[in-house]
């Protein structure tokens, strides 16, 4: 409704009796006296309502508008153009209704005047108006003996504000004191507890228990005898303010253990919840709690008790006490580091050393304090002679020094003018701090420094080794050549009847020996040339299947009674840009492998494929599955395919896959052997598809 009683009048609006003037008395209750308003004069009675505070208006038996003071018309300003004498009282309804005056009016127009009309007909007391623009009016309506109606109105907007406020303040103290952890307390002079509100169970029993006692009555503590105790009591005696009193006590068997528990998830490797981990309790279950206060006066002046809050911070005290036992250890762990480790806060100024630090850095004792720059430290380590880099360019130094401490982005290491080593590892802490460790490295160096030696003499053994096998290889190659040369006129004599059959098989056994031998000689150059890096590779375009079926005549025609070869090349398969040569000779051992370690009458299958840019050949043999530590050992000098030779051409001969491996590494290559489930081993050689041209 847009007028509605108003019983719970505002604090400070006085009855309409008591703000009417002597002169306006007669207008007051009828049953005192009757008169109508012919009795008196229009003009005094709009000479005395002039001065008024209030809005005041005369409407006459007829509801018509007999006179209105400025004060009235200025709270009617949105229709002021109305109210002239002779103006009915319902006209001034429908004007504001249209006008849309009145706020939040619910009804439809007819409705809302017939109420209104209604109310100023037959006035009951006080009503609230609330306009349209933020303003409150209390209107006071009298009914006169002869019919008419004296209409009063106050400006209360600023009253109604101000009470909305305060009840919006009240709602909101009141939810802030329902989700605060804190309890809200008061006592009287002696301090009894009166009040206590809060929104968790009470640690301390029922609120019924708590109330009519002190705060050490309900701990059971003796503040003649506790000086803690004491000294608050004294303090509430005195009626001082305080602020965070702590006291801890163990609640007693039965009494409410309902508290809030602090905490965090477990989760496993996967990430999957597994538990919660909650804080430590204090020994015996104790509690602990915080309360402040101040005093409360009455308007005399005179102490009427305390108000405040309490809150429980068992959670708080017991980690910072697991805080403290967590940083003890970090800084006997620190202690007990042979490093020297120093801690830098924001600002660059230390905040602790461990004591390898002042071992180690003697003549910095009294710089290494807290609160002194680390720039200091560096300047006089610098003066001091004892690192050779600073020397005649000490400030220099010093600003490399910090440049890199700022950074803290790595180690470093430098050698001191005694031939000692230090390495310096510097890192940012979450806060913006530097943790400096300086720690002796000289046996470390040392170390490294003979590891390095001995492996270059091993290098340096190594390539002589191998130029001597390349050289001796090389001198092999002709006495070999002769034998086999020999061998072969000899072999050619037999066909004109010159050689016995054991002479002539005799003589190709002497044949095949050397072209094995010369195999092997050119297999130990080869890899003595790859190990020197004096392997030389001419890349070109090969047609990749039309190479393998050669090589695979050329491996076949080697053994005169080996096994069946399957060839199966991918249409797409294309070109590869390699070493020819190269090439040749890693298929040829690969094939060769493979064909001496299938049984005799099986059958060892070459298959080719691409995918993309990437092309495989799968050599794939069934002279049984190897193990892991024989697929292990295939890439030695002399091992191939099968731990167990299955017939006499699974000999060992020349550096199997070993020359394969090297040679397809010169190549840009990859080798690799697998154990398929089928069975049997599978040599993969994986190579890059060339460009178009």
């Amino acid at each position: 409704m847009t007028s509605e009683p108003a019983h719970e009048q505002p604090d400070g609006i006085e009855e309409s009796n008591n703000v009417r003037p002597k002169e306006m008395s007669s207008f007051g209750n009828s049953s005192r006296r009757a008169m109508g308003i012919a009795d008196l004069d229009i003009e005094t009675i709009q000479w005395l309502s002039d001065d008024l505070k209030e809005g005041f208006a005369l409407f006459d038996a007829d509801d018509r508008l007999v006179v209105a003071n400025p004060e009235y018309i200025r709270l009617h300003d949105a229709v002021a153009d109305i109210l002239k004498p002779g103006m009915t009282f319902e006209t001034l309804l429908r004007t504001m209704f249209a006008r849309g005056v009145l706020h939040g009016a619910t009804e439809d127009e007819e409705e809302f005047v017939a109420n209104r009309l209604r109310q100023h007909r037959n006035p009951v007391g006080p009503l609230l108006r609330r306009l349209a623009d933020g303003r409150a009016f209390i209107i006071k309506e009298t009914r006169l003996g002869d019919g008419s109606v004296i209409c009063r109105e106050n400006d209360v907007t600023e009253l109604v504000a101000a009470k909305e406020a305060l009840h919006e303040s009240e709602e909101r103290f009141k939810a802030l004191a329902e989700i605060a952890s804190d309890w809200f307390w008061e006592s009287d002079a002696q301090h009894r507890f009166t009040s206590i509100t809060m929104s968790q169970p009470l640690a301390l029993g029922t609120i019924q228990g708590v109330l009519g006692q002190t705060r050490w009555e309900l701990v059971g503590a003796d503040p003649v005898n506790d000086p803690h105790w004491g000294q608050h009591k004294a303090d509430l005696d005195a009626h001082r303010p305080f602020k965070d009193f702590h006291y801890s006590f163990v609640p007693p068997t039965g009494m409410s253990q309902h508290f809030r528990v602090s905490g965090s998830a477990v989760f496993n490797k996967a990430g999957l919840a597994i538990g919660y981990r909650t804080m430590p309790k204090d020994d015996g279950g104790r509690r602990h709690f915080h309360v402040s206060g101040v005093p409360v006066y009455d308007r005399s002046g005179r102490f009427t008790g305390y108000r405040g809050t309490s809150r429980e911070v068992t959670n708080e005290i017991l980690t910072e006490r697991r805080a403290a036992v967590a940083h003890q250890r970090l800084l006997d762990a620190i202690e007990a580091m042979p490093e020297s480790i120093i801690l830098c806060d924001a600002e660059d100024r230390i905040v602790l050393c461990n004591s390898a630090t002042y071992t180690r850095l003697p003549w910095c004792k009294t710089l290494l304090e807290p609160g002194m720059k680390f720039e200091d430290v560096l300047r006089d380590i610098a003066f001091t002679g004892s690192v050779g880099a600073a020397r005649g360019r000490e400030e220099e130094w010093v600003r490399e020094c910090l440049e890199r401490h700022r950074q803290a982005s790595g180690k470093r290491e430098y050698r001191r003018t005694d031939g000692r080593w230090v390495q310096i590892a510097e890192r940012k802490t979450a806060d913006g701090g530097t943790v400096v460790i300086r720690a002796d490295i000289t046996d470390e160096k040392q170390k490294e420094l003979e590891r390095e030696a001995a492996l270059t003499q091993a290098r340096e053994e190594n390539r002589a080794k191998s130029t001597f096998i390349a050289h001796f290889t090389h001198e092999l190659r002709s006495p070999i050549n002769m034998i086999r040369l020999l061998a072969e006129k000899l072999a050619g004599r037999s066909g004109k009847g010159e050689l016995s059959a054991a002479q002539a098989e005799a003589a190709r056994s002497i044949n095949q020996a050397a072209e094995q031998t010369l195999r092997l000689v050119d297999d130990v150059l080869d890899m003595s040339r790859i190990q020197v890096r004096k392997y030389e590779v001419k890349p070109q375009r090969i047609d990749l299947a039309k190479l393998i079926g050669e090589c695979c005549v050329a491996a076949a025609g080697d053994l005169n009674d080996g096994p069946e070869i399957a060839i199966e090349c991918a249409p797409e398969l294309g070109f590869v840009h390699a070493d020819e040569a190269a090439m040749r000779r890693l298929l040829i051992s690969i094939i060769d492998n493979a064909c001496r370690t299938e049984p005799e009458y099986g059958c060892v299958r070459v298959t080719a494929t691409s995918t993309g840019d990437r092309i495989e050949v799968w050599v794939h043999e069934n002279g049984g599955a190897p193990s892991e530590a024989a697929i292990d050992m295939l890439m030695h000098p002399f091992e191939h395919s099968s731990v167990e030779p299955a017939s006499a051409r699974a000999r060992p001969f020349g550096f199997g896959l070993a020359i394969a491996s090297a040679l397809a590494g010169e190549i840009g290559g990859l080798l690799s052997v697998t154990a398929p489930p089928e069975g049997g081993t599978r040599v993969v050689l994986r190579l890059m598809r060339a460009a178009s041209e």
